[in-house]
């Protein structure tokens, strides 16, 4: 390939500069018609891609079209694009509950927000067959000053502290901070699909006071914390194969909006 390539340069070289002129032009043609091409699989769209096209796909809960932000192409590198719901879902809820009880803690795994997004709410997508498996970083059940983590397998989970807000001694064993979120922590600001701040959870442990809150996203981006019994809202995310098939289609009366290929 590399002698190819030298060979072409040296006959482009040669070239009268009327066809160098031609060949320039053609070359140029070429380039922005490809940029034009829109893709044909989740790789492609995106955020840490080409974007031109943007990086948000629609899918189905309850047979309604909901938009999700296509954040990366090669999460955690595990080889699986993440999808990150653009809009908050209708009902703030806990974390976990008071000061007694199985989830009095912000241990993650088997919370009471896990253990509805992967029961109840997985069962409203269109697309949960496809759903693939994801590794994610937890800090460990009986936390201890060297702040161990373990990972647990999940179909949809919330994001984690290093993530959304970047590198942390403490918390940084959950995750790599998405280039979304890097590029601009405006993005920190999530609302409903009726345009209210929120507050949302993150999956990552406060180990604060009596270790019953959890790291939380404020209304005007800020980060705190929240106690596991106060209800906020949350923002599912979850993983597809990157060579899903996605398409241009109406679902609404505005521009085409990216959807997946119904098989």
């Amino acid at each position: 390939m590399k002698e190819l390539i030298n060979t072409l340069k040296i006959k482009i070289e040669e070239c009268e500069p009327e066809t160098l002129k031609k060949i320039k032009i053609v070359s140029i043609i070429i380039f922005l018609m490809w940029l034009l091409i829109p893709p044909s699989s989740l790789r492609g769209l995106a955020y840490d891609s080409k974007r031109q096209f943007g990086y948000t796909v629609y899918i189905k809960e309850n047979g309604e079209y909901e938009p999700y932000l296509v954040l990366a192409k090669n999460y955690n590198c595990s080889r699986k694009v993440l999808l990150f719901r653009k809009y908050a879902l209708d009902e703030p809820m806990p974390y976990g509950t008071d000061y007694t009880g199985e989830h009095r803690t912000g241990y993650y795994k088997d919370c009471l927000i896990d253990i509805f997004l992967n029961n109840e709410f997985v069962e409203t997508l269109d697309i949960k067959n496809q759903i693939v498996d994801s590794d994610i970083g937890i800090i460990e059940s009986m936390p201890r000053a060297d702040f161990e983590f373990e990972k647990i397998s999940r179909k949809v989970f919330l994001l984690a502290y290093s993530e959304v807000v970047g590198y942390n001694k403490y918390f940084n064993g959950e995750g790599k901070m998405l280039k979304y979120f890097k590029h601009n922590v405006k993005r920190h600001i999530r609302t409903t699909k009726a345009g209210m701040s929120i507050i949302w959870k993150l999956r990552t442990w406060d180990l604060g006071q009596f270790y019953t809150t959890t790291k939380a996203i404020g209304y005007d981006g800020g980060i705190g914390a929240s106690e596991v019994a106060t209800s906020n809202y949350v923002m599912p995310a979850f993983c597809l194969n990157p060579d899903t098939k996605i398409e241009l289609k109406w679902i609404d009366w505005g521009l085409p909006k990216f959807v997946l290929v119904e098989n």
